[in-house]
């Protein structure tokens, strides 16, 4: 039987030992491996969060400063806006203290009765050009139709169009833009330091939409003229179609409030009453008449007639005409324009203040058939009232007077006397166009001429 050796056992508890120290090593290893792991994970998780934040903190400044950025743009443009405000509200405010100025002169020199020239217009000038022939002022006995777009090439008046569709505007031939949105319009910038007319119907303010000066028209709710203001915007769309008339930028219906395009020259009244208007060559003046016969053609050639009742007398005729920067007259104010409908006779809106009007009714501007008043109802009338006013508008445009005074400024109009040379001009046209203003005078508006008529005649001066 043999035994162990003590030295084996030894040796075998040595291994032993061993192993267990080895393994004991490894288990330290992983460990410590582990926790490696673990802080290497806090590390880029702890490192990642810093970046983070860091990121986070720039994205947070770089922000901060771009909408400081937007804001100080946002300042710069409200004030290089309201800077353009200012300056044309200074110079509307410089033309009319011009005006006060030269209005007590005016009134002064009324019923004097000064004339530099002889007192008979016939006397002054021979006539230098034929008559309109007698079969061109023939006057017809049934009103034809006419469509809403002349066609073109055969009316030697026709009209200019828009090219923009329904409910877009243009601004210096730019893309065309949908209308402006009750939300934009709420947006714009203006107040009572803006005004620049007020009426019985609208207020207008001064405004800029993306660096444009627009016209904020507000309904005028003191007099309770709200039908008035619904008809002016209902004829503003009915016309958009024609460059003839102001251009809407945006409506919004549940504020009453329009947006129009801005003419910076202002009204013809404004103009004729600047004293750079004195110095108006006489052409340019023939323009400006040409230009507004041509408004009167398109309100009496449509389907069917529309007569321009706001026109009372001669000043307040002329600020219903607004001057483009290209020197047209435009309409603007629109709100008693009415049909005259299968030829029957019209009467105007707020005829029980007109004829309360003194000041008006001495004017001899109106038609004889709008003084025949009766106390049971108001005159009735057609498009032929506006055809007894041209002689005293043309002669208005051209030498500031009237039909029967051309020589001297018709009284409460404050218009600028043109010099004397333009003068002498412009009274020899009115010489040559006697006969035709003659029967635009005519007593019976059945025997006066039609508008093309009139206009066809001022064409070939």
């Amino acid at each position: 039987m043999t035994h162990p050796s003590p030295e084996g056992d030894k040796n075998e508890g040595y291994l032993e030992k061993r192993l267990k120290e080895e393994e004991n090593e490894r288990q330290m290893i992983l460990q410590q491996q582990l926790v490696n792991q673990v802080i290497y994970s806090v590390l880029r998780i702890f490192i990642f969060t810093i970046i983070l934040c860091v990121g986070l903190a720039v994205a947070k400044v770089v922000s901060t400063k771009l909408n400081m950025h937007n804001q100080i743009d946002d300042m710069k443009r409200e004030l290089e806006d309201q800077a353009k405000l200012a300056e044309l509200i200074t110079a509307k405010i410089k033309n009319d203290l011009s005006v006060n100025n030269i209005k007590t002169n005016n009134h002064q020199k009324h019923n004097q009765h000064v004339n530099i020239f002889n007192p008979d217009l016939d006397e002054l000038i021979k006539m230098q050009s034929s008559i309109l022939d007698e079969k061109d002022l023939k006057t017809t006995t049934s009103r034809k139709k006419r469509n809403l777009n002349p066609t073109p090439g055969k009316n030697p008046n026709k009209y200019k169009f828009r090219n923009c569709p329904e409910h877009h505007f243009s601004i210096n031939n730019s893309t065309c833009q949908k209308y402006l949105t009750c939300e934009q319009i709420k947006s714009l910038n203006f107040t009572r330091k803006n005004l620049i007319g007020q009426g019985m119907t609208k207020i207008a303010f001064l405004s800029m939409f993306q660096g444009i000066p627009v016209v904020v028209l507000k309904r005028n709710n003191k007099f309770k003229r709200y039908q008035d203001f619904e008809d002016n915007l209902k004829n503003l769309k009915f016309f958009q179609n024609f460059q003839s008339v102001s251009q809407v930028l945006g409506i919004c219906e549940k504020s009453h409030t329009v947006i129009l395009e801005y003419q910076e020259k202002g009204t013809l009244r404004d103009l004729m009453q600047a004293t750079s208007w004195s110095m108006t060559s006489f052409e340019k003046r023939l323009d400006y008449a040409k230009s507004y016969l041509k408004l009167i053609n398109l309100l009496h050639t449509q389907s069917q007639p529309r007569v321009n009742c706001d026109s009372n007398k001669l000043d307040g005729t002329t600020k219903q005409f607004l001057v483009t920067a290209e020197d047209e007259l435009i309409l603007s104010d629109l709100d008693d324009v009415p049909v005259v409908e299968n030829g029957k006779k019209i009467t105007c809106k707020h005829s029980e203040y007109l004829y309360a009007r003194a000041d008006i009714l001495n004017q001899n501007f109106l038609a004889p058939e709008q003084l025949q008043i009766s106390k049971s109802s108001p005159p009735k009338y057609d498009e032929k009232t506006d055809i007894y006013k041209i002689p005293d508008m043309v002669t208005h445009i051209l030498t500031g007077g009237t039909y029967e005074n051309p020589n001297e400024i018709a009284y409460d109009t404050n218009v600028v006397k043109p010099e004397r040379k333009i003068l002498e001009k412009s009274l020899n046209l009115l010489t040559q166009i006697k006969p035709i203003l003659a029967k635009c005078r005519a007593r019976n508006p059945s025997q006066r001429p039609s508008i093309d008529q009139i206009l066809t005649y001022f064409n070939r001066l």
